[in-house]
């Protein structure tokens, strides 16, 4: 099923959104062109390399919505990593078990060899 059908993302996304604006508010020189909280509902765990992209390109600041960092100090949220861990770098990975959990990564991919 698609994440954008579940409603557990969908109020992710809202919170997100919600969370995002309140953030936006203090910085009069952004313009979104997008509907962030649609692109993170409809975009599914493929939001997370866009979001690196946009936000490194826009104020050249490195986040992990894998971990929770969507703008650095100014918004930390839920990690995305429990979510979309293929996307995050769980699985297939040489990262210790210890290294997986810090890393905000599932239960079963965390105790996985």
């Amino acid at each position: 099923a698609e994440l954008s059908a579940d409603p557990l993302w969908s109020s992710w996304a809202q919170q997100f959104a919600s969370e995002l604006s309140l953030v936006l508010e203090a910085v009069p020189d952004f313009r979104p062109v997008d509907d962030f909280d649609e692109a993170f509902r409809t975009m599914g765990c493929s939001f997370i390399p866009w979001w690196i992209d946009l936000i490194l390109a826009r104020w050249f600041v490195t986040v992990d919505p894998c971990n929770g960092n969507f703008m650095g100090s100014w918004l930390q949220l839920r990690p995305l990593a429990p979510y979309c861990p293929m996307t995050c770098g769980c699985r297939g990975t040489s990262k210790t078990p210890a290294e997986l959990r810090a890393a905000s990564c599932p239960g079963t991919c965390a105790s996985a060899t």
